[in-house]
């Protein structure tokens, strides 16, 4: 979740030792909503996290299943 600016908030997550990240994050997907503490909370029910990850929250999932839960979370909560 990001207040601001989405970019910013992903690079907060990535640790201060760059070093331990082999690849660049790309951002694929940007979902805004009305409530996106509610939002979040409820995705990272729905997530695996990624336990080998650095950082806190990683998950496993992928473009396709992150667009599902949306829609699922757009139908039961708008």
């Amino acid at each position: 979740m990001a207040s601001g600016d989405p970019i910013d908030r992903i690079w907060q997550q990535i640790p201060a030792s760059k070093t331990a990240i082999s690849e660049a994050a790309v951002v694929l997907l940007i979902f805004q909503a009305n409530d996106c503490r509610h939002l979040e909370r409820w995705l990272h029910k729905q997530l695996k996290r990624d336990t080998a990850a650095h950082g806190r929250e990683w998950f496993l999932t992928s473009e396709n299943e992150l667009v599902r839960l949306f829609r699922i979370y757009v139908r039961e909560y708008s």
